[in-house]
């Protein structure tokens, strides 16, 4: 029986219409970008990637039809979290970490539940989503 997932693509993963007939089981990259707030309430675009692979494809098949969709919502949550106890001054110095920390410390089992296995998540990039505020960062 032929099956056909509809995954979502981009950056953000804003859109749903990537149809997977083939699922490749070779670890890979998927980019990503979204948006979070420090503890000091300062909105950061955080801007990564993952290293990821179907290590189960039945229990892919089981828990969800659209994997990428469920691996960013995951992370952009473990993110929020984990930002979100921090001020932008500890960000800056412990990004690598908190990145680190979204995956590895992840005491839920989201991604063996979803057949999925995560390799590494790095945050490449990040920048003020408020023109402004990155501003008054330069100048101090």
């Amino acid at each position: 029986q032929m099956v056909s997932l509809l995954w979502s693509r981009g950056r953000r993963r804003e859109r749903r219409d990537l149809r997977i007939t083939k699922i490749d089981l070779r670890p890979m990259y998927m980019s990503f970008e979204f948006n979070c707030r420090t503890n000091d309430n300062v909105e950061l675009v955080l801007e990564g990637s993952f290293f990821w692979e179907v290590v189960d494809l039945p229990a892919m098949m089981k828990f969800t039809n659209d994997t990428t969709g469920d691996i960013c919502n995951h992370a952009r949550s473990r993110f929020i979290e984990l930002v979100s106890q921090v001020t932008l001054q500890e960000f800056m110095t412990q990004f690598n970490k908190i990145a680190q920390r979204v995956h590895e410390q992840d005491e839920s089992n989201f991604y063996t539940q979803r057949g999925v296995k995560i390799h590494s998540l790095e945050v490449t990039g990040y920048h003020c989503a408020e023109a402004s505020t990155a501003q008054s960062l330069n100048r101090s």
